[in-house]
């Protein structure tokens, strides 16, 4: 579970990304993690998603 905050997309931050950066920063450094593991799949749940 990862938050998501709006702020992290440039066109909703518009500069106020600053304010994120630390998520920003863990964002990346979970996906190099991740592209390290090459995994094979990857499954992405959402509270949002529709049945």
């Amino acid at each position: 579970m990862v938050p998501r905050p709006p702020l992290i997309i440039p066109e909703v931050g518009k500069g106020e990304e600053k304010q994120v950066e630390k998520t920003i920063s863990s964002y990346k450094k979970v996906a190099q993690e991740i592209a390290k593991l090459k995994p094979e799949t990857i499954i992405i749940s959402s509270l949002h998603a529709k049945y």
